[in-house]
């Protein structure tokens, strides 16, 4: 059998957090926090057939999924983290089952073809206490306090469909399944 079409999941795919629904077949929830970050410059001299190590350290700002540790920093002052993890965290939601329109597919078909698009959000899918804090930026909702700018421990949250282009699908017919 030869099918053509577009591949989704057969069921939707749902992050129950946020109660966000998607037939992509896979639905990325990304959450990144607004910290400090510790950058090591390491220079080797050699001084009267002895090997000096020099080190230094720069600090900048930057988004990241997982929480930095600035306790280990060598200059802390200044450059504090929050140390409490946010309410929710990145997460990827997965379809078990695929469809070619009448047809369910195995869960291999076309992995290698994903093509990725960002969901657009609105504010009311946040929990009512974020939602006066949150704003736009690019296809990010990002919470902070701030007019302008961000603080850290601020934080962003996106979505992201991954999506089979049309394929074609060749296999075996067995009742509503192509192998």
């Amino acid at each position: 059998v030869r099918l053509v079409g577009s591949v989704e999941a057969a069921n939707p795919v749902t992050d129950p957090l946020f109660g966000i629904e998607s037939t992509a077949i896979v639905l990325e929830r990304r959450v990144q926090y607004w910290q400090w970050y510790e950058k090591i410059k390491t220079k080797r001299k050699r001084k009267k057939k002895k090997w000096k190590l020099k080190r230094k350290f720069s600090y900048r700002q930057v988004w990241s999924s997982s929480l930095i540790n600035s306790k280990r920093f060598k200059e802390g002052a200044g450059h504090q983290n929050p140390t409490t993890r946010p309410p929710f965290a990145s997460q990827t939601f997965k379809a078990t089952q695929l469809r070619l329109g009448d047809f369910f597919v195995p869960l291999s078909t076309g992995s290698q073809f994903y093509e990725s698009h960002a969901r657009s959000l609105d504010e009311s899918i946040l929990p009512p206490n974020l939602r006066s804090q949150a704003r736009r930026d690019g296809s990010w909702l990002c919470v902070t306090a701030l007019e302008s700018g961000y603080t850290p421990g601020d934080l962003r949250l996106s979505f992201v469909e991954r999506r089979l282009p049309r394929l074609t699908v060749i296999g075996r017919q067995r009742g509503n399944s192509i192998e």
